[in-house]
């Protein structure tokens, strides 16, 4: 009877794989990782994924016979984005892919570009093709990676914008062993996924940006230990998975192998106590070893009292996302809000080795993934967030209490700086000035003044020479819940008579904020540096633009091909007087 039941549980275990695989044999990303599939056990969902994704958003509209003039591709966003000029309001556009080719079917259309079109360099089209059939243009691109590709239309439906960035995800699995429950994300690392626990709706959310999907996915009859039902979408910037809980006393945690990240739900040790001291050895938590967690109530001050009594040096609050240290030095402690990387930095200033031991703590709480205890020249805590979290610090009579929390719940101002450019990207080249450099002198000094003149939290997206996507700025933004965000770039012209400020921003119907924000920026701008004045003007293709979920702005502080306007970019006393500019109209905004 035992072999049997045996053979029945082998052939439920890998019947999902044996369905999957039938499905998709002619699916070249399921044959790819076919080895890696089989290996799994207990799989009760699977995703296939494909080499492209596209997110269609043209809705279609009767309209006269249109004329395409043009196909501008913008350097700016290193060939991301492509624009379809048109004479008139097009009608309605439709969107497919043939392997890596991406197809748009234009109705009722006449075409007026070439047959072929060889790009500038860039890192996604290598070709772009077009002909006619019946009234419809087709236009074909042909790709060099897998992307993920977003088509939409301007306000007056006269202008095709395609985007392409991101990439489709591979491959999901969610399953149950002996282990517990747990989810496979083909080709990612646990530093590229954000989680969100709420404890008292019982769900799981998990944010992973710039991966998506060909279609949303939803597993309703999951049923397993810990994971009632997975529910997969697009959306603005990324994918999400929601993950109704059936219970929330579990922990999550991380391993990576085989190019994939798995998150594995298991159960908390019932012995685990309420307060940390001594040395702890962490095992491979996938062999099924603990790791730790603790709930101790800060608020219990008797109780705290006679931990300390005992020389219990740390002590952590999951229900308030805090820890309370005894042991340290207020005049050599230093604390790091490592925001970009999700962590705070508790720096000792000192070796406390002896009573803070190398450890990882697994939390799992709200705004705290993990404490990990580093001991070198200094002893450092380092407090890691499946989000961007800030800090409160206060001492009380029994230590230092340092709780985490989201930046909202700190600031009542907050906004985000963005240097345009940066690393392998250096932006314009013209006069003896790079942009990237530029940027960066100038928004440091936008940063120094509303620092020293206002209450308003000021974040960057970033603060040395790095590559970052566009979408990653705009990410960072979005996950704070900034007031405002502002992009600083600045211009340059093949030819070398532009000249002058001006400032973009994204045009909404019924929200001028960003509009009228623009509008009083260049004036500001021109009455405190006498640059030409280009004016405030709507922008529909800049992505940070449109990827941004509050009032945002581009701004372009002169032109690097004009040799009066560079002549000035590089003069200090511009520097400040930009810097002023641009600084006091945000503090009036937000004030």
């Amino acid at each position: 009877m035992k072999k049997y039941l045996i053979q029945i549980l082998i052939l439920f275990l890998i019947l999902p794989i044996v369905i999957y695989g039938e499905y998709m044999k002619d699916n070249e990303i399921y044959e790819s990782l076919k080895p890696f599939l089989q290996e799994l056990q207990g799989v009760k969902e699977l995703y296939i994924g494909s080499s492209i994704t596209i997110n269609n958003n043209i809705q279609p509209l009767e309209n006269d016979t249109v004329t395409i003039k043009e196909i501008e591709m913008l350097e700016q966003n290193n060939g991301d984005l492509v624009s379809i000029l048109m004479d008139g309001k097009v009608s309605n556009v439709m969107v497919r892919n043939d392997g890596k080719k991406l197809i748009l079917e234009i109705e009722n259309s006449i075409r007026e570009i070439p047959v072929s079109i060889m790009p500038f360099e860039n890192d996604t089209i290598s070709e772009i093709e077009s002909f006619d059939k019946d009234g419809v243009t087709i236009i074909e691109f042909k790709l060099k990676k897998n992307t993920h590709i977003e088509t939409m239309l301007t306000n007056d439906r006269s202008e095709i914008i395609i985007q392409f960035y991101g990439k489709p995800i591979e491959i999901i699995v969610a399953g149950t062993d002996d282990l517990g429950d747990y989810l496979v994300l083909n080709n990612l690392k646990s530093t590229e996924v954000n989680f969100n626990l709420d404890h008292n709706a019982k769900k799981l959310k998990i944010k992973i940006p710039h991966n998506y999907l060909k279609e949303q996915q939803e597993w309703l009859n999951f049923n397993g230990e810990y994971i009632d039902k997975i529910k997969i979408n697009n959306a603005i910037g990324g994918l999400e998975i929601d993950i109704d809980l059936s219970e929330v006393n579990f922990n999550y945690v991380f391993e990576e192998k085989q190019q994939a990240l798995f998150i594995r739900f298991q159960k908390i040790p019932e012995d685990i106590g309420e307060a940390f001291f001594g040395e702890i050895i962490l095992g491979d938590a996938f062999m099924g070893q603990a790791d730790l967690i603790f709930d101790s109530k800060l608020e219990n001050i008797e109780k705290t009292k006679q931990i300390n009594l005992i020389k219990k040096p740390l002590m952590i609050d999951k229900a308030s996302n805090s820890l309370l240290l005894a042991q340290y030095n207020t005049e050599k402690l230093q604390i790091i809000d490592n925001y970009r990387e999700r962590e705070i930095i508790l720096d000792l200033g000192a070796n406390y080795s002896s009573i803070y031991k190398t450890a990882k703590l697994k939390i799992n709480s709200n705004n705290i993934r993990e404490i990990e205890i580093v001991n070198a020249d200094t002893t450092k805590l380092i407090i890691k967030s499946d989000h961007i979290c800030t800090y409160n610090r206060s001492e009380i009579d029994n230590g230092l209490k340092i709780e985490v929390v989201r930046p909202k719940e700190k600031f009542n101002k907050i906004l985000m700086l963005d240097i345009g450019h940066g690393g392998k990207d250096p932006g314009s080249i013209g006069n003896g000035l790079i942009e990237k450099e530029l940027n960066m002198m100038q928004t440091l000094a936008i940063k120094d003044f509303i620092e020293k003149n206002s209450d308003i939290k000021v974040y960057m997206t970033r603060e040395d020479d790095q590559t970052l996507t566009l979408t990653y700025r705009t990410d960072l933004a979005n996950e704070i819940g900034v007031d405002l965000f502002l992009s600083v770039h600045n211009n340059s012209h093949t030819k070398d008579t532009p000249t002058g400020s001006e400032v973009f921003y994204f045009p909404k119907e019924f929200d001028t904020s960003s509009k009228i924000l623009a509008e009083n920026m260049i004036e500001k701008i021109v009455a405190y540096t006498g640059m030409f004045n280009r004016g405030a003007k709507p922008s529909e293709k800049l992505v940070v633009l449109r990827t941004s979920q509050m009032p945002s702005l581009l701004v372009e502080g002169g032109f690097l091909s004009n040799e009066e306007d560079a002549k000035r970019l590089m003069q200090d006393e511009f520097t400040i007087n930009y810097a002023k500019a641009i600084a006091e109209t945000i503090i009036d905004f937000l004030n």
